[in-house]
């Protein structure tokens, strides 16, 4: 596969092992930058976790006043409470707060790609500490960083490169930030709904067409990573990608996603790489281990019911695959540990590809979000020894399902699912949710 790259070496590269570890890096390399802090993520959430990452920002501001730190999230989230909280104010309530006691200068932005939250949010992912890289599809709160007795599950790389750094920087604050696309989320007047609506069109504009920019690359390195931007449902790059990495397939492919709901085209190039003999392995979270999942049936309310249809959407798969599965073709395994939560997500093909994304690999992040990945390049397939470890710490939470029978069936959910699937399937509603999901 032929894409401008950046060279790197494997001591550049470090997986990070748990949710907790990476929480203990991002404290570490908030102390220890020197220039440039840029925290690209859904949301910075005000709980326990989320003031303490803002209060470590805020010391390192004040031990270093030349030190620029710029947060940016999805708008829509910044100005809503939890979900089914209608009484809670915003995150950029606790970012104002911030400011104002500490009066420090840090750069707090909302990025709107939809004017609708359903329809589509900023889900760019990204920490930049100086010269170092921190990937990961998690956002920061309590769970993400296992600040209680909860974690959301993720994987975690940590990078060092300049020009990797400089080139997603560059596309957040320069073609975005500057061209005043986002929206200064320390503003205490309302913002006019008209003119979010405006700049919510005009920034998915912008970005539809925009790339992250990188040095041509005059051979093929070993080992090389690539940052990829995608935006809107045509000639969306992360997605080509994506198609491309498993149309190429030619031993294995490993897909881990914590929402099972395939595009049409990844099932199809998947399909089409089992008849080319092309091992396929998919990692997906249990319902129980959904965030939306509700375990409190008195407390079910109509958010609960995705998790329930994503796994009639997997039973439908494994349905349908069963062949493939019972031949040895599909291993599919599905991700439980107590009442953690999963949210890992990427792809590993021929050993060699390793795809780290935000995506959720579904019709939403293909089609609505906006989105980005990095792609590891590793001819010499020097990183499968550490990055076999980070899925045999994936995999020990799996159960393999070898039939649809060890997936429950609509029968046996609870009383109050049970029937919302059932007016879901009636009305075809079902079928339209897919599209959001």
């Amino acid at each position: 596969m032929q894409i401008n790259a950046i060279e790197l070496q494997q001591k550049h590269i470090n997986v990070i092992s748990s949710a907790k570890a990476f929480a203990a890096v991002l404290n570490g390399l908030i102390a220890q930058a020197k220039n440039r802090i840029v925290i690209s993520a859904l949301y910075l959430e005000n709980d326990q976790a989320g003031q303490a990452v803002m209060m470590q920002l805020v010391t390192a501001k004040q031990k270093n006043p030349t030190l620029s730190i710029s947060i940016i999230v999805d708008d829509h989230r910044a100005r809503r409470g939890r979900i089914g909280d209608k009484t809670a104010a915003g995150n950029l309530v606790s970012y104002q707060a911030l400011c104002r006691k500490y009066d420090v200068d840090i750069a707090f932005y909302g990025i709107r790609v939809k004017t609708r939250e359903i329809m589509g949010v900023m889900h760019l992912k990204g920490m930049f500490l100086d010269d170092t890289v921190l990937y990961s599809g998690a956002s920061i709160n309590n769970v993400y960083l296992h600040h209680h007795s909860q974690y959301r599950l993720d994987r975690y790389y940590q990078i060092q490169s300049k020009a990797l750094a400089d080139s997603m920087c560059d596309l957040l604050l320069t073609k975005i930030v500057a061209k005043g696309l986002a929206s200064s989320l320390l503003e205490s007047t309302v913002v006019d709904k008209s003119q979010l609506k405006q700049l919510s069109q005009r920034t998915f504009s912008m970005l539809r067409h925009a790339q992250y920019q990188l040095p041509k690359q005059p051979k093929q390195a070993e080992l090389s990573v690539t940052p990829v931007l995608g935006c809107g449902k045509k000639h969306n790059a992360l997605n080509d990608l994506s198609l491309s990495l498993l149309n190429e397939s030619s031993r294995s492919v490993v897909l881990i996603t914590p929402y099972f709901n395939l595009p049409k085209k990844m099932i199809k190039a998947i399909t089409l790489a089992m008849k080319r003999g092309v091992s396929v392995k998919i990692i997906v979270g249990d319902k129980v281990a959904n965030d939306f999942f509700i375990a409190d049936e008195n407390a079910f309310s109509t958010i609960g019911i995705i998790p329930y249809l994503y796994e009639k959407l997997l039973r439908r798969f494994v349905k349908k695959y069963q062949a493939d599965i019972s031949q040895g073709k599909l291993n599919i395994h599905v991700w439980q540990d107590g009442d953690h939560t999963f949210h890992a997500k990427g792809m590993i093909v021929d050993d060699k590809y390793h795809l780290l994304t935000g995506s959720n690999l579904n019709p939403r992040a293909w089609n609505l979000d906006l989105e980005n990945a990095i792609l590891l390049q590793d001819h010499q397939k020097v990183m499968m020894q550490t990055i076999t470890q980070e899925l045999d710490n994936i995999v020990k939470n799996t159960r393999k399902i070898t039939d649809a029978s060890m997936l429950d069936e609509e029968l046996q959910y609870p009383e109050k699912p049970r029937k919302m699937m059932k007016r879901l399937t009636f009305s075809r509603i079902d079928r339209l949710l897919k599209r959001f999901l």
